[in-house]
């Protein structure tokens, strides 16, 4: 149709881990007008995606270059080792690398 315009899609990177789908039906019930698109990239991938314009924003791990991109922290994050219950590590409450 002349005159009328689609409107614009957001591109949305996420890095493994990440479950946006909190994020995507607050987007929807906010911005129903702009289709959400997202793109599942591995940590390593993602910055390199959002400096070359293949997302608008992204969900990523730090740390990442400040000098270029805006962060917002979300939440921290807990690492964890999971193992079997009857495994040697299982007896102790912290482990090292």
């Amino acid at each position: 149709m002349t005159g009328s315009a689609a409107p614009s899609s957001f591109r949305l990177a996420y890095v493994p881990g990440v479950t946006p789908a909190k994020w995507v039906r607050i987007w929807n019930e906010r911005f129903p007008d702009v289709p959400l698109t997202l793109h599942a990239v591995t940590a390593a991938e993602a910055p390199e995606l959002l400096r070359d314009g293949g997302a608008d924003a992204g969900f990523v791990r730090l740390p990442v270059d400040r000098d270029f991109f805006s962060a917002i922290p979300l939440y921290t994050e807990a690492t964890v080792v999971v193992v079997p219950k009857d495994h040697v590590i299982s007896a102790v409450e912290e482990v090292t690398t």
